[in-house]
């Protein structure tokens, strides 16, 4: 039998986890969701290793095994994956199949824990990638990624998470928005203070930090004049919220708060 000690805790802001354990299997199993979810395994593809069904999951662990095997196999020390190995159709009941007595401490709802942490780190790494190469509107990539966020939502277990976490899902929203690509158009190529006097001094093709929240706060009037004029009615759409979002981005990026 394998007893671990658990402890998991989210924090809002940044969505950081802490995990705590003592346990034979406990690394193995975290860096195996971590190596599916990193998408570096041609053969997991195939098969949904963190689907939250536990028919699916179930199957797709037995039908599956030759890949997750070899997954374990780089993931686990030698004892680990002998272990797992040598029994690998209970290792998946245990892994998948609920307990009746619902008990937070047994081994498969912290493996699930397991697998809500390596979605998060990937969910966590591939947000920073995507919000620097700032694809255009409906790319696979940025959807894919929202369908992961969204089922974050549904990872963990409430019976043992008092506060599940929130991911910032609303961020991928926006930035698959007309708004967010009328925002770069416009930051690449700047209507003039002539064309649009509303502006004052200020510039849409600035970098400044403290230009671009002034453009979405003080002077956003004018911004969503001059987007709904450059880029058409799609690109208004929840200016204000988009626009906060936006706003909060950027205060983020400069370390500092603005009111």
């Amino acid at each position: 039998m394998i007893f671990l000690l658990f402890f998991i805790s989210f924090s809002y802001g940044n969505a950081a986890s802490t995990l705590e354990t003592e346990a034979n299997l406990t690394t193995c199993i975290e860096n195996f969701y971590i190596a599916v979810y990193s998408e570096n395994y041609n053969c997991t593809s195939q098969y949904d290793f963190t689907s939250t069904n536990e028919t699916v999951n179930q199957k797709s662990l037995i039908s599956g095994k030759s890949c997750a095997l070899e997954i374990l196999g780089e993931t686990c020390t030698h004892s680990q994956f002998d272990a797992i190995s040598s029994n690998f159709e209970n290792f998946v009941k245990i892994l998948t199949v609920e307990p009746k007595d619902q008990n937070c401490t047994n081994f498969y709802y912290q493996s699930n824990a397991f697998k809500c942490v390596g979605l998060l780190r990937s969910l966590r790494e591939k947000m920073e990638l995507i919000f620097q190469v700032q694809p255009k509107v409906n790319d696979s990539r940025l959807l894919n990624l929202i369908d992961q966020c969204e089922n974050f939502k549904t990872c963990l277990n409430p019976k043992c998470i008092e506060t599940p976490p929130t991911m910032p899902c609303d961020s991928l929203h926006a930035l698959n928005s007309e708004f967010i690509a009328c925002s770069t158009k416009l930051q690449k190529n700047p209507p003039t203070n002539q064309q649009f006097p509303c502006l004052d001094d200020l510039d849409l093709g600035s970098k400044d930090v403290l230009v671009r929240v002034k453009l979405y706060t003080t002077h956003k009037e004018c911004t969503k004049e001059i987007m709904k004029e450059m880029c058409g009615d799609g690109a208004i759409v929840d200016f204000d919220e988009k626009a906060d979002l936006l706003t909060k981005a950027y205060a983020k990026k400069a370390g500092k708060q603005f009111g």
